[in-house]
């Protein structure tokens, strides 16, 4: 379905109701021959009819208009028209538990998944209005977790769009299974992934949904984590902490340590780990304890210094793609890459903005700005896999901060002993199968970079 849409009209419920207005361009919004037959099978839709389905599925969706395929009360619902919606309910008193359309949505359904449709074109009252029509048939008996032909509930269509959370969160408050399987044996938090969702992933994990609950073809949601990339991961790695009482460092670097509150302004300035809202919190954290715990930064048992190497801008860019390696993972989990490449075109420009760029015989290198030399930034260190070929070629690791500010490598025979205890720390300890860590760090110059490598933090969301 198209994310733009005319706003409509000073009356819209006028509008609807007049016949002419109810008509599309669209081709009729059917159930294909192909569909109906893969879904009469008996028994789990897995492998390749499981892929086919998907695909019919989302196909047919772009055909559905709401102010043809829905009745009039349907269409209040889909446009969040609270007052219409209520007025037409008490009229014509519509079944709340049957559905409408070829794909047999149930209201909730159909309010919920069009709500972020609408937040693209229409003002915040606008998706308001879509909660307040939710909670409307809610009251009146519509069933929250009604499933449509495919078994995709309301919450499975708000998890892969969830561009407000106030919809999802309603849900989920007001019952909505987060482990509802459709067809496919997946759960809204595969959705949520596979489009990445991150907030609707989590919010769906603190409501109860289950990471190990596989999907028809054996696969679990804690496994494609792994390869959804890293915002999803380090959301499951908090969650599993949380659940285990285990806090990271720094996995949320805008919480307060102490207290738990959003807006950090101080941090200590001896470990550069901990984070405070305000000075009050950071007294009583050190009394607490923090004192006790408290690693410095300029410990050299746990702080190495390394020698960063910079590419030319012409390597930078074949670097910058070994960075965005996880775009293929999930392409393979299905996921709509138009953020992926938002994200890219977004490092592309950075490129450019990255400076000061110093020119050599040898080409032009690019340097970290001035502006970060002497602060403690958050980077993130990635290995090589440990792939032997038969070649004692020297190893290297990538290293670069959220903004690629900061953008180098680490190579092994530069510092030997240093490049090996950093190894050893990420394997044993890091995200992604011990592929990659995240490090409180210092830029003391353009040829010397402090890793923190005693305190590894929690996973990043990039």
């Amino acid at each position: 379905m198209s994310a733009r849409r005319m706003p409509l009209p000073i009356d819209p419920e006028a509008y609807l109701r007049q016949p002419e207005n109810r008509i599309s361009i669209k081709p009729p919004f059917v159930v294909s021959p192909e569909l109906s037959r893969l879904l009469k099978r008996p028994g789990l839709l897995k492998g390749k009819d499981g892929e086919r389905v998907r695909g019919i599925y989302q196909e047919g969706a772009f055909f559905f208009s709401p102010v043809r395929d829905l009745s009039i009360f349907g269409t209040y619902c889909a446009f969040g028209l609270f007052d219409a919606a209520v007025k037409e309910y008490h009229a014509t008193k519509p079944d709340l538990t049957a559905t409408e359309t070829a794909y047999q949505w149930g209201y909730v359904s159909i309010t919920a998944s069009r709500s972020w449709y609408m937040t693209n074109a229409q003002p915040l009252s606008v998706l308001s209005a879509h909660a307040k029509v939710l909670e409307f048939l809610v009251s009146q008996g519509a069933p929250i977790d009604l499933p449509d032909i495919a078994g995709l509930t309301a919450l499975h269509h708000v998890a892969m769009n969830n561009y407000r959370g106030e919809v999802l969160k309603f849900l989920l408050e007001n019952g909505a299974n987060p482990n509802a399987r459709d067809r496919y044996g997946c759960s809204p938090i595969f959705d949520a992934m596979k489009h990445g969702q991150a907030e609707a992933f989590d919010m769906c994990l603190q409501y109860g949904a289950d990471l190990d609950l596989r999907e028809n073809d054996g696969y679990t949601a804690r496994r494609l984590a792994k390869m959804a990339g890293p915002t999803i991961d380090a959301v499951v790695q908090r969650h599993l902490r949380k659940k285990e009482g285990k806090p990271a460092h720094l996995e949320d670097k805008n919480r307060c340590t102490h207290c738990g509150s959003d807006g950090c302004r101080n941090q200590c300035s001896r470990c550069k780990t901990a984070r405070y809202c305000n000075s009050d919190c950071q007294a009583k954290h050190w009394k607490a304890g923090h004192k006790h715990t408290c690693i410095p930064f300029d410990d050299s048992a746990t702080s190495l210094v390394f020698t960063p190497t910079y590419d030319t801008i012409e390597e930078l860019k074949n670097a910058v793609s070994y960075a965005n390696h996880n775009a293929l993972l999930r392409n393979y989990l299905g996921h709509d890459q138009d953020g992926e490449s938002k994200r890219k075109a977004k490092i592309t420009t950075k490129e450019k903005a990255l400076g000061p760029k110093y020119k050599t015989k040898d080409g032009i290198y690019n340097y970290p700005p001035p502006s970060l030399l002497g602060r403690p930034i958050i980077i993130k260190v990635q290995v090589p896999a440990r792939v032997s070929l038969g070649h004692n070629w020297p190893q290297e690791m990538l290293v670069y901060n959220k903004t690629r500010d900061l953008f180098c490598r680490i190579i092994d025979v530069d510092q030997p002993q240093a490049y090996a205890k950093l190894d050893a720390v990420i394997r044993q300890k890091g995200a992604a199968g011990g592929l990659k860590g995240y490090f409180i760090a210092e830029m003391e110059s353009n040829t010397a970079l402090k890793i923190k490598v005693g305190d590894i933090l929690g996973e990043q969301p990039w």
